[in-house]
């Protein structure tokens, strides 16, 4: 993550998925970072809500309106979600992996970096 963090990327917005993701990307990066299960910028998982209803298509969706609005942001996911997630996004918003850890954020978790990007 320090790598993502510590390269041009570093002004970008940040997100992570899933909500234990929120945590440590905060805590490295030292800003409040999108919770997409949350729909809202935070600096520790604060668990409101059902988290049982998010979907693939809802995360997606919130994730493409935050590109939408500022044109890219980078996101931390475990490698298992990243499929669901990066297949429901729309065509017109690129994806590009910066990192890819087997062992990250949360211990004998895969998780990648993606850079999120409107397409021109």
């Amino acid at each position: 993550m320090k790598q993502v963090l510590g390269t041009q990327f570093d002004r970008k917005l940040l997100s992570a998925y899933p909500e234990a993701f929120v945590a440590p990307v905060s805590a490295i990066s030292g800003d409040p970072v999108y919770s997409p299960q949350q729909d809202s910028f935070e600096r520790f998982s604060l668990w409101k809500g059902d988290l049982r209803d998010m979907t693939p298509e809802v995360a997606a969706r919130r994730l493409a309106a935050l590109v939408e609005n500022h044109d890219s942001l980078i996101l931390f996911i475990r490698q298992d979600d990243m499929r669901s997630i990066v297949s429901n996004l729309p065509q017109h918003i690129a994806v590009r992996q910066l990192a890819f850890r087997p062992r990250g954020i949360v211990q004998d978790e895969a998780n990648v970096s993606l850079l999120l990007q409107k397409a021109e």
